[in-house]
């Protein structure tokens, strides 16, 4: 979407809300825990520096799962519901960030009930709140579900846009898989064109998956009608990208139309006299000379990561007699430079935003000291405009636990995975090694990293530092063997993305004896 600058209007920012949170599963029955979400943003108020409450509006989006009887068919020697669970986990990484509200509703599911138009066409049902912070357990339960019974498409939409209504969003978005046609006597285009009208902003949008020719002709009448899109697909690569492209769309919607804001703050001189603040979005109080630098000093917990986003609001800078006057065409830039505390010689981390108003970038930095950071606003190539803009975030990454950073080191904290259960790290940006202990039962495990740019290696030795296995730096997942040990045996979690250090991510680990 295209990114629309306006240098004369209201002084308003429209911040961007709290990081999704980690969720862990740490009970026997292997349902997901919410952990505490984080402190949200807090943007600015029009025409003024002082502290608002109000918070960004969402993207709201209800997933629906066509589980009919028809998806137990296969293509190329896999099942149809396991190629479209596979899609699904690998398209709500992409919604991670939390100005996506995600739900699930399915049909078809429930083979409690007898297998006739009757019984089955009511079956069908939100299986989760339209919120943030619920990837994981959307994911785990379309894992759950069972192809079975009818396909009440009408229905589910007529009912997906009653569950969206209610969500306070800037936009809303129904996502429907399916391999079929309405078989409940509902009328999808007459629904999808009544969600349409409704005034909500609520498009339907309609990934048909190994449809006949006339109910692809069909779906796609539909999601015109509902103001949205069809995308075909007829394989995995296919579903798999038909999702990326519909959640493309709502990416879109969520890229700012930027307005000047302003929120001056000084900053110190040096590492040493950097000025602490408080999450917030903030510009500077005046121009920038070539190589001059503002910093400023966050104070995070261990196991917090803190988030810096950089805006460009301007043109370059440039000299008109006496003044200082923006450029009809000069790019604007400055860079973002972190420090962490062991960081003697103050080199840091740096992303530089360079282009046009509306350009933004972002860095962050885990906590595995419980010292905070320090971070600059410089250039080394030009003057930064004093209306450069920069948002600060601090959430909660913890490892295993929230408010519990793995160490780097084998140490008398170290905590020993649980058997049979699934928790959630964190790494990059700082934290680049996570050391866990292994129970004497194990014998192998799984690891998987939401975010694909990084690349990890896995490394199981004994206390004296003898390796008993190492994979290879990679990237996605990994399914390993322990060998057997005894005494204290340590799992090490290494970054392996040398030229990527901005990359960060979370992982879900899991060690059986079985």
């Amino acid at each position: 979407m295209k990114i629309i600058y306006q240098t004369l209007s209201l002084l308003f920012f429209l911040a961007l809300s709290n990081s999704v949170i980690s969720q862990q599963t740490g009970n026997a029955d292997n349902s997901f825990v919410p952990a505490t979400a984080a402190p949200a943003i807090i943007p600015l108020e029009i025409e003024t520096t002082e502290v608002a409450n109000n918070k960004p509006m969402p993207v709201a989006i209800e997933l629906i799962l066509d589980l009919s009887g028809s998806m137990k068919g296969k293509i190329a020697g896999k099942s149809k519901i396991r190629i479209a669970r596979e899609a699904l986990k690998d398209t709500l990484k992409t919604l991670n960030d939390p100005v996506f509200l995600v739900g699930l509703r399915a049909y078809g599911f429930d083979s409690s009930v007898e297998k006739t138009k009757a019984a089955s066409c009511p079956n069908t049902k939100l299986l989760t709140k339209i919120t943030g912070n619920n990837l994981r357990e959307i994911a785990a339960i379309a894992y759950k579900l069972k192809p079975y019974g009818y396909t009440p498409i009408a229905q589910s939409l007529l009912l997906a846009g009653k569950d969206l209504k209610d969500i306070d969003a800037e936009s809303r978005m129904i996502i429907l898989i399916t391999d079929g046609k309405e078989t409940c006597d509902g009328d999808p285009i007459a629904t999808a064109k009544k969600l349409c009208e409704m005034g909500i902003n609520q498009e339907t949008h309609i990934v048909g998956f190994d449809l006949e020719v006339k109910t692809a002709d069909d779906m796609r009448k539909v999601a015109k009608a509902g103001c949205g899109t069809y995308v075909d697909a007829k394989n995995s690569k296919e579903l798999t990208n038909a999702l990326n492209s519909i959640v493309a769309k709502a990416k879109d919607k969520i890229d700012p139309t930027w307005l000047r804001t302003i929120h001056p703050i000084e900053g110190g001189k040096t590492p040493e006299t950097a000025v602490e603040i408080s999450p917030g979005t903030y510009t500077l109080t005046r121009t920038l000379e070539k190589g001059e630098a503002m910093y400023f000093r966050v104070p995070t917990k261990l196991a917090q990561h803190g988030l810096i986003r950089g805006l460009l609001q301007s043109k370059r800078l440039i000299r008109k007699g006496a003044e200082l006057i923006e450029s009809e065409y000069g790019m604007a830039q400055f860079s973002i430079t972190v420090y962490p505390p062991d960081d003697k010689k103050k080199r840091g981390r740096a992303v530089r935003l360079a282009g046009e108003p509306g350009t933004y970038k972002s860095i962050g930095y885990s906590d595995t000291y419980g010292e905070g950071f320090i971070f600059s606003i410089s250039s080394n190539y030009d003057r930064v405009h004093p209306d450069s803009l920069f948002n600060v975030e601090i959430r909660e990454a913890g490892d295993i636990n929230e408010a519990y950073e793995a160490a780097a080191i084998q140490n008398d904290k170290t905590l020993t995975l649980p058997l049979d259960q699934t928790i959630v790290g964190h790494l990059g940006e700082g934290d680049f090694i996570d050391v866990m202990q292994i129970p004497t039962q194990a014998i192998k495990g799984e690891i998987t990293l939401s975010n694909p740019e990084l690349a990890f290696r896995v490394t199981v030795s004994n206390e004296k530092g003898k390796r008993l296995f190492r994979s290879r730096a990679q990237k996605g997942s990994l399914d390993f063997e322990i060998p057997k040990h005894t005494g204290i045996v340590l799992l090490t979690i290494e970054d392996k993305t040398p030229k990527l250090k901005q990359v960060f991510t979370s992982y879900e680990l899991s060690i059986s004896s079985k």
